[in-house]
C-alpha cells in the first residue's frame, strides 16, 4: 500500500500472506525496496515472519516521492533457498499500484468511487484524493471531505462538471477520522445518487463505504436558511437519529470560499447553527451520525445557497441495483411538488400515485418522465412509487411521505418492513367482459390501521375508490356500497397501506390485476 505524502516522502506499507502448506515449508521471508529512479535498494529486511496469516511491513525510511520502486517479497526455506517471489511496481505517489481503494457500483448513476489516503509518515499532513466516474445523466458532482472530530476544523467541498474526475485536498491533522462525500446531480439540479466514504488519515485506504440512508441512522435532517444581505449567511439544521447513544457532527462548507467553520459534535437529537458575514455563496452542509468510537453509521449532505430559502432535493433517494433505481419528491413550495424516478434493473416503468391526507390526490402516473403535483400546503403527502417488470407486474414499491412546507424532510422507506404479514386479492368478477368487476382483499398486519384503495387505470380522474381507517386485520370489498361498477376486462391496481398511531405510512403492498374472475398470485411483504 503506498502511503507516500504530499511533501516529497516515500512510505508504503507492504502485505504478505502465507496459508498453512506455505507455511510449513517457509523457514523465513524477506523484503527489498529498491529505488528504480536512483538505482538504490532504500530496504532490505530479512528473517521475517513465516507464519500462517497476512503480515504487513512499514517501509518509512523517507525515500524519494514520485520515484519509481520495485517492492520485491520472497520465501525462503531453512537452507535459505528461495522458494518463491513477487515482485510490485509502483511510483510513490501515494496511489496504490492496484484498485484497493476503489469502489464500483453497477447500474449506478456513480459507478465509480476512490479515495486514496496520501497521508504521509508522522507531520507529514493529510492529503487525499477523491475520485469517480459517472453516467452520462449526472451533469455534475459535489465532492466534500469532512473531518468528524474537533470544532473549527477546515473542511473542503468541490463541484465538477466533467464525467469522470478527481479533487485532491490536503488539509487537517493525521490520524483523524473523514468522511469524503460525492453527491451526482442531473442538469436541473436534481440529486441523482449519493455514496460515502470514511477513512481516518493514517496513509492507508482501509475506508467503509455505504449509500446515506441505507443505515437509517439518520431518520430526518431539516436547513433553514435565515440568510440575508444585511446580516449575511444564518443557517440552523435541525435533525433527529434513530439512537439517543448516538453523537451527531455538522459541518458547514462554503463551496466557493472553500473552508467551513465546523460546529464540533452534537447529541443525538437536536440543532446546529451558522454564521458568516458573506452573502449568497453555495454551501454544502454535511450531518454525520457517530458511534461512540467516532465511526461515522451515516451521513446527509445537503446542497444550497445563502440566499434566504431553504435547501431543497432531501427527499432524493438512491437504490443501486433496484428495480426503482432513484426517485426524488422535491418539496418546491407549500403544496407544490416535483416527483420524478428513474427504472433501474429488472423494471419497465415506474408510475407514482400521491395522496394527501389520505386521500388520492394525484392517480397512478409515470414518473420516469416526472411531473409536478399542486396541492394545499400543510398537509400530510404520501407519495408511492411503483415498478412493474414487462408483464405488468409489480416488481418494487417505495414510499415517501412529507408535510407540504417547503422543506424536503421527508420520510422515505423500502416497503419490506413486514408490517403487512398477508395480503391476498380475490376477483369475484364476471368472467364475460363487459359485465360488473368485483373484488375482495384479506390483508393481515400489525399497524394501527391500514387504508385500502382501488384504483381504475383507465379511468385516471375518477376511476379510484378509497376505504380509509380501516381495522388492522379483516378484509374490504370492491365496489363499497353505493359506489359505481366498472366493467370486467379493466385493469386494476389495488394499494393496501398500513399506518401507524400517527398516520404515517409504515408499509405498502400493491397488485396489479385485470378483472376476469381470475385471482391474482396471492403476496405478503
Amino acid at each position: 500500500m503506498d502511503r507516500s505524502g504530499p511533501n516529497d516522502r516515500a512510505a508504503y506499507d507492504v502485505r504478505y500472506a502465507l496459508d498453512g502448506t506455505d507455511a510449513a515449508r517457509t523457514a523465513t521471508v524477506s523484503v527489498t525496496v529498491r529505488d528504480e529512479t536512483t538505482d538504490t535498494v532504500t530496504r532490505n529486511a530479512t528473517g521475517l515472519a513465516a507464519t500462517a496469516g497476512t503480515h504487513t511491513v512499514a517501509y518509512d525510511d523517507q525515500g524519494t516521492a514520485g520515484d519509481r520502486y520495485t517492492v520485491t517479497v520472497r520465501a525462503h526455506d531453512g537452507s535459505d533457498t528461495v522458494l518463491d517471489t513477487e515482485t510490485v511496481a509502483d511510483v510513490a505517489d501515494g496511489a496504490d499500484s492496484d484498485a484497493a481503494g476503489t469502489v464500483s457500483r453497477a447500474d449506478s448513476p456513480l459507478s465509480q468511487v476512490s479515495l486514496v489516503d496520501r497521508t504521509g509518515p508522522s507531520g507529514d499532513g493529510v492529503a487525499y484524493t477523491l475520485g469517480y466516474e459517472a453516467a452520462d445523466a449526472v451533469a455534475n458532482v459535489t465532492v466534500s471531505l469532512t473531518p468528524t472530530a474537533n470544532a473549527s476544523k477546515v473542511a473542503r467541498a468541490t463541484t465538477v462538471t466533467t464525467p469522470s474526475g478527481s479533487v485532491t485536498y490536503t488539509t487537517g491533522s493525521a490520524g483523524e477520522r473523514y468522511v469524503a462525500s460525492f453527491v451526482a446531480r442531473n442538469a436541473s439540479g436534481g440529486v441523482l445518487d449519493r455514496y460515502v466514504l470514511q477513512d481516518v488519515a493514517d496513509g492507508r485506504d482501509t475506508h467503509d463505504g455505504f449509500e446515506p440512508g441505507a443505515r437509517d441512522a439518520i431518520r430526518n435532517v431539516t436547513l433553514a436558511d435565515r440568510s440575508t444581505v444585511s446580516d449575511g449567511t444564518q443557517y440552523a439544521v435541525s435533525y433527529a437519529t434513530a439512537d439517543s447513544t448516538q453523537r451527531v457532527a455538522v459541518a458547514f462548507v462554503d463551496r466557493e470560499a472553500t473552508y467551513a467553520i465546523r460546529t464540533g459534535t452534537h447529541p443525538a437529537n437536536g440543532s446546529a447553527t451558522y454564521a458568516e458575514r458573506t452573502y449568497g455563496d453555495d454551501y454544502t452542509i454535511v450531518v454525520a451520525a457517530l458511534d461512540g468510537d467516532g465511526r461515522v453509521l451515516d451521513v446527509r449532505t445537503l446542497d444550497d445557497t445563502a440566499d434566504g430559502e431553504d435547501g431543497r432535493n432531501l427527499g432524493a433517494v438512491s437504490r443501486p441495483g433496484k428495480p426503482i433505481r432513484h426517485l426524488s419528491v422535491d418539496d418546491k413550495s407549500d403544496g407544490h411538488y416535483t416527483v420524478e424516478a428513474t427504472a433501474g434493473s429488472g423494471a419497465a416503468r415506474v408510475e407514482a400515485m400521491v395522496m394527501q391526507d389520505g386521500s388520492v390526490a394525484k392517480a397512478w402516473t409515470d414518473a420516469t418522465a416526472g411531473f409536478d403535483y399542486y396541492g394545499s400546503g400543510g398537509g400530510r403527502y404520501a407519495f408511492t412509487f411503483l415498478a412493474y417488470d414487462a408483464d405488468g407486474s409489480v416488481v418494487d414499491a417505495y414510499v415517501v411521505t412529507d408535510v407540504a412546507d417547503g422543506r424536503d424532510s421527508a420520510e422515505s422507506y423500502d416497503t419490506d418492513r413486514a408490517v403487512l404479514s398477508r395480503v391476498a386479492v380475490s376477483d369475484k368478477s364476471a368472467k364475460k367482459a363487459g359485465k360488473k368487476s368485483r373484488y375482495r382483499v384479506e390483508y393481515a398486519s400489525n399497524a394501527s390501521r391500514v387504508d385500502v384503495v382501488f384504483h381504475h387505470p383507465s379511468n385516471p380522474g375518477y376511476g379510484v375508490e378509497s376505504m380509509l381507517g380501516l381495522a388492522p386485520n379483516g378484509s374490504a370489498t370492491y365496489p363499497p356500497s353505493g359506489s359505481s361498477y366498472y366493467t370486467s376486462g379493466d385493469e386494476y391496481v389495488i394499494l393496501v397501506r398500513a399506518l401507524n398511531d400517527d398516520g404515517e405510512v409504515v408499509d405498502v403492498e400493491a397488485v396489479r390485476d385485470v378483472a376476469d374472475g381470475t385471482d391474482p398470485p396471492t403476496d405478503a411483504s
